[in-house]
């Protein structure tokens, strides 16, 4: 991580824990992110908290205490996360607040969107989809740090130096949107992947996911998140091509054309069915994977 001069605690009123007034007690300016948006509030813009030197912002340990537990998923129940994160940058505050407002939306299929990206569970997808020059189209000049599921932190900073095309303007891809509009089904999985036991924090296991969510969408018409759940669950628990089993694909076929829902009767399969499924799922040849990923788009 370069040096940069300023450091902030970043928050947002959605998901904190801590009212911003128990940091203004400890004179603690908030800086607001001017956000211009019919669906962002004034109230419920994030914030900026100033940080001085290491070890004197003692305010700020119960809130990491809260936010390394909420990581980890050892508290039970604990939904929110009571700080987004931490950002570093030489910009001024006029210019960090402008460059922050700007990149906090995002055109998607022509409307102005408000782009999360803020949120460390957008981060956790940020960091996965943005190529090079999308990076470091929102976060030049500056440094997000935010904690992972491990408790240990993530970076994205825009301090690899890639030439941008003149006119170069930050926009998502299709398939970039798509998977950011299931981020809520996406970090349900990874919840119950991290309960069972499972190394959540893996990027292969994150792409993974991602392909069987945009599968369940695409080829089962699943749209609930309740099925998408579901149907990716399966995916990673008995195999990425469950459904191509003759079986599985028989039931899902006949559920689907009697509009009862794909994923409706795989909760009639009991633990003996599942591992025969995984027994013939086995066999199946690494060039289904991808074909798989040509029917989403992913490759040529």
């Amino acid at each position: 991580m370069a040096r940069y001069q300023y450091a902030y605690a970043v928050f947002d009123p959605y998901m904190e824990l801590f009212p911003r007034q128990y940091a203004h007690a400890y004179e603690v300016e908030a800086i607001d992110v001017p956000i211009s948006h019919p669906d962002m509030q004034r109230a419920y813009r994030p914030y900026l908290l100033p940080l001085k030197e290491p070890g004197r912002d003692w305010w700020l340990a119960p809130l990491l205490d809260e936010a390394i537990a909420q990581a980890k998923r050892q508290k039970e129940g604990m939904l929110l996360r009571p700080i987004c994160g931490w950002l570093f940058t030489d910009l001024q505050k006029p210019v960090l607040r402008s460059r922050l407002s700007h990149n906090a939306t995002v055109y998607m299929n022509g409307k102005a969107r408000i782009f999360r990206n803020w949120d460390p569970r957008v981060l956790d997808l940020l960091r996965i989809l943005l190529d090079a020059q999308q990076k470091q189209a929102i976060v030049a000049d500056m440094e997000w740090l935010w904690l992972g599921r491990s408790g240990l932190p993530y970076s994205l900073s825009g301090e690899e130096v890639v030439e941008q095309p003149r006119g170069f303007e930050f926009t998502l891809r299709q398939d970039q949107i798509e998977n950011l509009r299931h981020a809520e089904v996406f970090h349900t999985v990874l919840d119950v992947m991290q309960d069972l036991g499972y190394c959540a924090t893996d990027d292969a296991l994150a792409l993974q996911l991602l392909l069987a969510i945009r599968r369940g969408n695409v080829r089962w018409a699943l749209e609930t998140s309740e099925a998408l759940v579901e149907f990716a669950l399966h995916a990673l628990l008995v195999h990425p091509n469950f459904d191509d089993d003759p079986q599985i694909k028989s039931l899902m076929k006949q559920s689907h054309a009697a509009r009862l829902g794909a994923i409706q009767p795989l909760a009639t399969l009991n633990d003996d069915d599942w591992a025969q499924v995984r027994e013939r799922c086995a066999t199946f040849s690494p060039a289904l994977n991808l074909e798989y990923m040509r029917e989403l788009g992913h490759v040529g």
